[in-house]
């Protein structure tokens, strides 16, 4: 009764966000934060992200979460072009995953020299609590990934 108070309340605002702030405050339980989603997401069965968790998905930009993976608390997925995470994986909180950065070997220095490149994660993967996957990564079927790591190419 009332989600549908508060989801009344923000029709009549114009900013969503407010509502999602709300929603998030007086409903502890609420699990992922969605901050921007322009694209398209891909979510399979029992598959759960943890609460406090960012997804930025940007526009023409795909983001695959394949059946019973678990994305930890205060996870951040960012996608400009491609991320696929596979089936079963375990993913601990406080991981980031990028598939785009700034390019500065370009001069002048500006904030519009992006690159990006698809980031692939496969089956059956653990990644440890605050690891950082970089764009271009290819992390292949049933393997591990200790915490704290920086992954930035892919592994064999």
């Amino acid at each position: 009764m009332v989600l549908k108070i508060f989801w009344k309340l923000s029709r009549t605002i114009h900013n969503k966000f407010l509502f999602l702030f709300l929603y998030i405050k007086y409903f502890p339980r609420f699990n992922c934060t969605v901050f921007k989603c322009e694209g398209r997401l891909y979510l399979g069965k029992h598959s759960y992200i943890g609460r406090g968790s960012v997804l930025v998905i940007s526009k023409d930009a795909t983001l695959r979460i394949g059946k019973d993976t678990y994305i930890g608390e205060y996870s951040n997925i960012r996608v400009d072009n491609q991320v696929s995470i596979g089936n079963n994986c375990k993913i601990a909180q406080f991981v980031t995953i990028v598939d785009g950065d700034y390019d500065f070997t370009i001069k002048p220095l500006s904030f519009n020299n992006r690159k990006n490149s698809p980031v692939y994660i496969g089956d059956d993967v653990f990644i440890g609590s605050g690891s950082v996957i970089l764009r271009g990564s290819y992390v292949k079927d049933n393997n591990i990934i200790s915490a704290n790591s920086v992954v930035n190419r892919s592994n064999n």
